[in-house]
């Protein structure tokens, strides 16, 4: 399992997207060859030939016509999905109408689109546009018996990937929900429908595959629910008003336009002002943005920067926003290790006035509602960047919250702003406790070695009992950490962890 989970940390969601839906492509094929399927070999071929061809003549055409920050991982994305939603060809004519809808999904991402932001899922709009025409729309083939196990076992690592196991359940709960109550009013076989909403409809490529897209999901876990439930029970319900009929890929759409209508409905351009280093091999970068971005300490964004011969990790990221929403500025705290990736190589090379683009705001590991509640806040290296926001929030609201700070390094030379938690412990009492690994023998400040253990919490936070602890770091750190607090005892509920896509 650990092995596993190093491998998808180790890629971007984007890229283990591609290779997830292409493993169920190839089986796909295999399986048309063998007469397993509806479709024979060579048409899944000529389908997927098709999209692929027309969907990345449009990217460029598009990207090119805007001025755009093209991402050609995107793209190939959608025209995966298109392959397992859109009829195969049985004709030219067929193929027509797949090349259409490829051209109309990448469209969408740039015509169908506010201040850089894309509104709808590509794929379901492109869907429900060719729904209204002679082409029809989508079919889902991908909701068969024979390809379960393949989605199943893509779905499964996408959003172990992305954890967004609640936003899926929801979905696929509200579905059933759905089916089922239409079932009991129309006295139908109950473990019949079950079965056919699972082995021949696409529940769980919806759910998992579709309905998970960052750009077109909430920000917050509320509102993902909230969205899940929503879409997965319309999608079940049948319904029709002149032209327009249920379907999934509508579904998905209407739910697109909840999600525009709370989250981020911008795209944000950003131009370099400041590269200051804090500490060893680490830089915090101080980007101007085009428009205000209103968002809660905590939070993250994902970064695009283009650049040639990107690597396995592709041209985006996420990072914490470092700064507080009390400044207009916008700052991420970057660690570059001795084998950085070409993102990293092109992020640390940029000057002043270069350009970076940022979207899809999200996020829950912020500051509890009340101010009066007691924190302790557990960083390991540049893990510190999102209580760097929400320390500088307190501080220039002048907001005295009770937080201890345990700050774990390798070394004092790794430890970042350390000027700034000085101020923050003058001004609105900020207690923190500096842990190091080597060095730092004979450095006042440097109250403890080794990792945090019990003891560490029990010396320095006698209350511990009464606190939420707030844990941000490297993914085997935080997991370690969690493990250590629930042995003490500290509940599942008082503790938070801090989680991105992918860095």
């Amino acid at each position: 399992m650990n092995a596993l989970n190093r491998l998808i940390d180790s890629i971007t969601m984007y890229r283990l997207l591609i290779w997830g839906l292409g493993g169920p492509a190839l089986v796909a094929v295999l399986f048309g060859f063998a007469g397993m399927l509806s479709y024979s070999g060579l048409q899944l071929l000529l389908s997927l030939g098709v999209l692929v061809a027309a969907a990345l003549f449009a990217h460029y055409a598009w990207a090119k016509f805007y001025a755009a920050p093209a991402n050609i991982e995107s793209t190939l994305i959608t025209a995966l999905i298109l392959f397992f939603i859109m009829s195969p060809p049985f004709s030219s004519r067929d193929a027509a109408w797949l090349a259409l809808a490829a051209v109309i999904a990448v469209a969408a991402k740039y015509v169908i689109a506010t201040r850089n932001r894309h509104l709808f899922n590509p794929a379901a709009f492109a869907a429900v546009a060719l729904g209204f025409t002679a082409g029809g729309g989508a079919i889902w083939w991908i909701g068969s018996a024979v390809m379960l196990p393949a989605t199943a076992l893509v779905g499964l690592l996408i959003v172990k990937k992305i954890r967004r196991f609640s936003l899926v359940l929801a979905g696929i709960t509200a579905s059933v929900v759905g089916v089922l109550a239409l079932g009991i009013l129309a006295e139908s076989d109950i473990y019949d429908l079950l079965g056919q909403h699972f082995l021949s409809w696409p529940i769980v490529f919806f759910a998992a595959i579709m309905m998970t897209e960052p750009q077109t999901m909430p920000p917050t876990r509320r509102l993902q629910l909230a969205y899940g439930a929503g879409v997965g029970l319309l999608s079940s319900i049948p319904f029709a008003f002149g032209p327009i009929s249920s379907s999934p890929e509508l579904a998905l759409v209407i739910g697109n336009l909840f999600s525009y209508a709370v989250g981020l409905k911008r795209r944000l351009t950003l131009v370099l002002a400041e590269k200051i280093e804090t500490a060893r091999d680490t830089f915090e970068f101080v980007f101007k943005p085009d428009a205000p971005l209103a968002f809660r300490p905590g939070q993250y964004l994902e970064w695009t920067l283009p650049h040639a011969r990107s690597d396995v990790r592709g041209i985006r990221r996420y990072f914490t926003i470092a700064a507080s929403p009390t400044e207009s500025d916008l700052r991420i705290g970057v660690r570059f290790g001795p084998k950085p990736s070409t993102f990293k190589q092109k992020l640390v090379s940029l000057e002043p006035g270069d350009r970076i683009w940022a979207g899809q705001l999200a996020g829950d590991f912020t500051l509890p509602a009340a101010a009066r509640e007691k924190l302790a806040f557990v960083a390991g290296g540049i893990g510190i960047t999102p209580f760097r926001s929400m320390i500088k929030y307190c501080m220039d609201r002048a907001e005295r919250r009770d937080i201890v700070l345990f700050y774990s390094n390798r070394t004092p030379a790794d430890i970042a702003y350390r000027d700034f938690l000085g101020a923050a412990e003058r001004a609105i009492g900020l207690r923190t406790v500096y842990l190091v690994n080597e060095g730092g023998e004979g450095i006042a400040w440097i109250r403890e070695r080794g990792f945090l253990t019990p003891a560490m919490i029990r010396t320095h936070v006698s209350d511990w009992k009464e606190r939420t602890f707030y844990l941000s770091g490297p993914n085997a750190m935080v997991e370690s950490y969690k493990r250590l607090l629930r042995g003490m005892g500290v509940a599942a509920g008082r503790i938070a962890t801090d989680y991105f896509p992918g860095y």
